[in-house]
């Protein structure tokens, strides 16, 4: 199999937070000299405090009892910045290696890969990839997989899937060990004009996608975000980024269209905002059957949305050995609880299936602080208390 692309090498440079440098100019090509590699990877820290990246070297195109396979390579890379190989992943050859990939681990030590790869089946047109996460343990071993389905409507006189052309553009692994991914999607739709009865036939633009699983690879929930211009054509809006925050929320950063009617491909805007677990700016997408549109008002400040937290009873406080939580009336076991410091960081995770008093946790070993507590349940309400741990 005939395979032409230039040769990609990885380099990185490390720096302090201070802004002063540790190391400049590290390049890293794996495998011979005079192979080509095509080599797409973000950086990423493991658990143990080293960097991993993703290879994909196209020269190595396999096939192994009739099926076809892509090898993907994860190295670490160690702080004095020395590269060595975690595993091998042979992936089926329907997946994309030119799509951008992500390696993150959780919080047990397993790797989530974020790919994406082709769709089987249905009428559609253009590029139609989806994406693809896979759970690895160390040696390499497929844990578990998992995508989600996209919509389909009208297009054409045809029913087809209004989106194609996926793009992953960010990976999160989150406190409870929930993932969640982000990324840009083409949509084919024909939408209602803003204020009018009209519809704005065939129209193609870029929209974004939001979606988190469990830690078993159950999809929770998954919106597509799209927004309009006010003559009814679509407006590319894009999720660039996404980090969770100390409370539960999700904080998104991304870019917005200009709203100039028959300029393709206008200027776009920053913007920046927190939603809630569900991933939702609103109360709307909750149900959103298709399309989440973007607010038609959206602050340039920061975004005080309601965040439906409601306060939780923690004593003694302040306290040097321990604290107890009241167990709220209206938990959906089982629950998880977080603390955290005011910097975000985070300092004890656990869960409970069910109890019969309150929550008791021993925080001797916490340093003298003060902390923020939070109970997420099975239904994502949330409850959040404040505690002082003293000497």
């Amino acid at each position: 199999r005939a395979l032409s692309f230039s040769r990609i090498i990885n380099y990185w440079n490390r720096i302090n937070i201070d802004g002063t440098i540790v190391s400049m100019d590290n390049f890293f090509r794996p495998g011979k000299l005079g192979e080509r590699h095509f080599i797409e990877s973000e950086i990423s820290q493991d658990i143990d405090g080293n960097n991993l990246l993703i290879t994909v070297p196209l020269d190595e195109y396999l096939e192994i009892n009739g099926q076809e396979y892509w090898p993907f390579y994860i190295y670490k890379i160690y702080q004095n910045d020395s590269v060595s190989l975690v595993t091998k992943v042979l992936t089926k050859a329907d997946w994309d290696p030119e799509d951008n990939h992500f390696i993150k681990p959780d919080n047990d030590g397993h790797y989530i890969l974020l790919a994406a790869r082709d769709f089987e089946g249905g009428f559609h047109f253009g590029q139609f990839r989806f994406p693809f996460i896979v759970k690895l343990n160390k040696a390499g071993d497929t844990l578990w997989s998992a995508n989600f389905q996209p919509n389909r409507g009208e297009w054409q006189g045809a029913i087809r899937y209004n989106t194609d052309n996926y793009k992953n553009t960010d990976l999160e692994i989150l406190a409870n060990n929930d993932i969640l991914i982000s990324g840009t999607v083409r949509i084919l739709d024909s939408l209602i004009i803003p204020n009018s009865n009209q519809t704005k036939l065939a129209t193609q633009f870029y929209g974004s996608y939001l979606a988190r699983f469990s830690p078993e690879g159950e999809l929770l929930w998954r919106h597509f975000l799209i927004s309009q211009k006010s003559d009814g054509s679509g407006r590319n809006v894009i999720i660039r980024r996404i980090n969770e925050l100390s409370d539960g929320s999700l904080f998104c950063t991304g870019s917005l269209e200009k709203d100039e009617n028959g300029i393709q491909s206008a200027p776009s805007q920053a913007w920046a905002t927190r939603v809630g677990p569900s991933g939702c700016f609103d109360a709307s997408c909750s149900h959103v059957d298709k399309w989440w549109y973007f607010p038609d008002e959206f602050p340039v400040s920061s975004v005080d949305l309601p965040m439906n937290i409601a306060n939780l009873s923690v004593y003694p406080n302040p306290s040097s050995q321990d604290i107890h939580i009241s167990i709220p009336d209206n938990v959906d076991f089982p629950i998880q609880y977080t603390i955290t410091d005011e910097q975000g960081r985070n300092h004890e995770t656990g869960m409970y299936h069910d109890l019969n008093s309150d929550i008791r946790l021993d925080i001797a070993r916490l340093p003298s602080a003060t902390y923020f507590v939070q109970i997420k349940d099975k239904s994502a309400k949330l409850w959040r208390g404040r505690f002082v741990k003293v000497d």
